[in-house]
């Protein structure tokens, strides 16, 4: 993000970063930056997904530290991007799908906690952590670096972040690089004072122009259009770097490779030049019928890195009500209602994206690329978000929605849905009230107000998503995939808990209380111990191969699950809203799944994971048998045991397969497990003691 190359070139000059203890003040964070940072420090992966709790309590503990040194955070979040940004945008998303492919073949694994992709839930878990915390966050209308800047300088204080284009921004308080700062608690005790502080390095711009001896900063936002950014591509003044002439002999006294020669030879011209003469110089490099756009292109680079003045999302920080001149580039023909939610991060950027621009850029995630896109599954839930927004406006439109097609990244138009079979014409909102938009969700998850009615609001919204999957999942979801996502809501909402089940329980709202009064902490200790071991990550050999086929069905519920939070959202939450960290954990789901697969009978097999703890077999039975009665006799694939016997040179033992797809058949034997070879078909699941009453 930001400039090419700058920060690799400044990490040459370390001279410019001054040594700082940050304590007992206001710091402005790149929201965006912040969630990425953070969950790659996680050192988990996201090749199976999101391991969205443990990103939670690792975001906790971060905030905590801040909270302990005095640190107030204030983050700023990105909203829809700009029509300036399409290009990169598209861009970063065809460079994420080659990763992802690579990521579907098995490639990457010993690389993949750095070089993965951001899983789709880790920025709505973050609003959740930030909004449980009570710490102030705001998202901008478009691009949020130009408010970071004018916000950390209304506030006197630093910017953290990790985007480059903050060594080219005035800003007062000076810029933080994220992976610069020690989060080790360090204190300071003498007679005079005494505080904790992080030890971190800080950057100011003074000592940019103090190193390249330049003394109209001035030129320094030129200096970052020249070499490109997000807004600006690399190639656009190509012609003139290959025309500029500097002499060896000072380029001779700084080695560096090639781009950083590029960017030591722009110094070096404009050490001479004014912002104005360097203008016109480099637009000379250019024939006359091409200088007007570029001149265009200069200014308007030039104003994003200089025109910092707060806008009125200043006022959601300082709960004032002053009015701020607002950029006429962030105004948005949205009614008031929509801009402050959306402001205050109820509304994602998706959804400001579809409504304005018209097109959006559905994110990255790991799947089986000779399958369709796992977002195929949620577009009658994005077509009735897409209905939804334009009834605001009054008008009829499409949205184009860039999404994998095959191995390719591709536009595809997506017409909006305005009315339901049995709902009717859609409202136009905000004038709906809350039982209406439950009875309008109902009916797009397929479906009614006789589905899980006496369940409560938060665990029948998370039955809900997950029955939609279950009923629309490509290929057809099996068995043990519903045992595995009913035990990771367990294991993450109760079992993971210990102590402090009771009050997480009453996060979904279970309804069994009499189980969990009459069952002590230590009754899930068990239970905790035998299931902890499926968090780890799995190692793959040449027999053990990674099931790309698994994760593709997990990545579809987690479309599901985005796209009917946004809903909720839209609706102002007609559902109890849930955290993706209490639902969702990619590693936890795919180990779960695998073991059981090759598994003689799942169902047995989950309660002796459960061990035969009465609490923790009744809560699981109640949660999944609640799901199942409401579903076709053969909404999933069941499994049947057939014993076959196999000749061994050595000696003769039979092995425990599962055979779902050609990557599972790969998977290797399990000696542990019964002697038996599976297959998946529809049939009764003997082991399961309410199937009779579910045909």
């Amino acid at each position: 993000m930001g400039i090419m190359s700058l920060t690799s070139f400044l990490d040459s000059f370390p001279q410019m970063l001054n040594s700082f203890r940050l304590h007992d003040t206001k710091v402005v964070i790149d929201g965006n930056n912040l969630c990425h940072a953070l969950y790659h420090d996680c050192g988990v992966s996201c090749f199976f997904g999101g391991d969205y709790d443990k990103f939670a309590a690792r975001t906790k503990e971060y905030f905590v530290i801040y909270k302990k040194c005095g640190i107030t955070p204030i983050i700023i979040f990105d909203g829809a991007y700009n029509e300036r940004k399409l290009k990169t945008s598209t861009k970063r998303a065809r460079e994420r799908q080659l990763i992802a492919r690579n990521f579907s073949q098995g490639k990457l694994l010993k690389h993949r906690e750095r070089k993965g992709i951001l899983p789709i839930l880790a920025m709505d878990v973050l609003h959740d952590v930030l909004n449980d915390m009570k710490i102030q966050s705001v998202q901008c209308t478009f691009e949020a670096d130009s408010q970071i800047a004018a916000i950390a300088n209304y506030f006197q204080c630093p910017v953290l972040s990790l985007d480059s284009d903050f060594y080219i921004y005035d800003v007062t308080g000076g810029f933080i690089p994220l992976n610069l700062i020690d989060m080790g608690i360090k204190r300071k005790t003498d007679e005079s004072e005494s505080y904790k502080f992080l030890d971190c390095k800080i950057y100011y711009v003074d000592n940019f122009l103090r190193e390249f001896d330049t003394a109209d900063r001035s030129t320094l936002p030129l200096f970052g259009t020249l070499l490109g950014n997000d807004f600006v591509s690399t190639s656009t003044f190509q012609h003139f770097f290959a025309q500029l002439k500097i002499e060896k002999l000072k380029l001779r006294k700084h080695k560096f490779g090639t781009r950083h020669q590029k960017i030591i030879g722009l110094l070096i011209w404009l050490q001479t030049r004014t912002k104005e003469e360097a203008i016109i110089n480099v637009l000379n490099f250019f024939k006359k019928d091409y200088r007007e756009r570029l001149k265009t292109i200069i200014h308007e680079t030039i104003e994003g890195y200089t025109q910092i003045e707060p806008s009125n999302i200043v006022n959601i920080l300082t709960k004032e009500t002053k009015i701020w001149t607002e950029s006429t580039k962030d105004e948005v023909d949205m009614p008031k209602w929509f801009i402050d939610d959306f402001n205050h991060g109820i509304l994602p950027p998706f959804m400001l994206n579809a409504v304005v621009h018209q097109r959006v850029v559905l994110p990255v995630q790991t799947e089986c690329q000779d399958k369709a896109s796992s977002y195929n599954i949620a577009r009658p839930l994005r077509r009735l978000i897409y209905g939804l927004l334009f009834s605001i406006k009054n008008t009829d439109a499409s949205v184009n929605e860039y999404d994998r097609v095959g191995y390719n990244l591709q536009n595809i138009k997506t017409d909006t849905i305005n009315e339901l079979p049995i709902f009717g014409s859609l409202p136009v909102l905000p004038d709906i009230n809350s039982t209406s938009a439950k009875i309008l969700m109902l009916e797009v998850l397929c479906a009614d107000e006789n589905v899980f009615p006496t369940l409560p609001p938060g665990l029948r919204f998370v039955l809900l998503i997950v029955r939609y999957w279950i009923l629309k999942a490509d290929p057809q979801v099996t068995d043990c995939e519903v045992y595995s996502i009913t035990l990771c809501i367990l294991f993450l909402s109760v079992i993971d808990k210990k102590t402090k089940f009771k009050k997480s329980f009453k996060t979904l709202n279970f309804p069994l209380d009499v189980v969990l009064e009459n069952a002590s902490n230590s009754d899930f200790q068990d239970v905790d111990l035998k299931l902890t071991k499926f968090r780890k990550a799995p190692e793959f050999t040449r027999i053990r191969n990674f099931n790309v086929s698994l994760v593709h069905n997990f990545s579809q519920l987690q479309t599901c699950i985005l796209y009917a939070f946004y809903l909720n959202s839209l609706f102002k939450f007609p559902f109890t809203p849930v955290s993706a960290s209490k639902l969702f954990n990619g590693t936890f789901l795919y180990n779960v799944c695998v073991d059981l697969q090759s598994r003689a009978c799942p169902r047995s097999y989950v309660m002796h994971l459960l061990s035969d703890n009465t609490a923790a077999v009744d809560l699981f039975n109640y949660v999944t048998d609640s799901m199942l009665a409401t579903l076709p006799s053969d909404a999933t694939l069941k499994r049947s045991c057939h014993n076959k016997k196999r000749r061994q040179k050595k000696k003769s033992r039979t092995t425990d397969r599962c055979v779902t797809t050609p990557e599972a058949s790969e998977d290797g034997d399990n000696s542990e497990n019964d002697a038996s070879e599976f297959k998946y078909e529809i049939t009764v699941d003997v082991c399961n003691k309410f199937q009779a009453l579910l045909n």
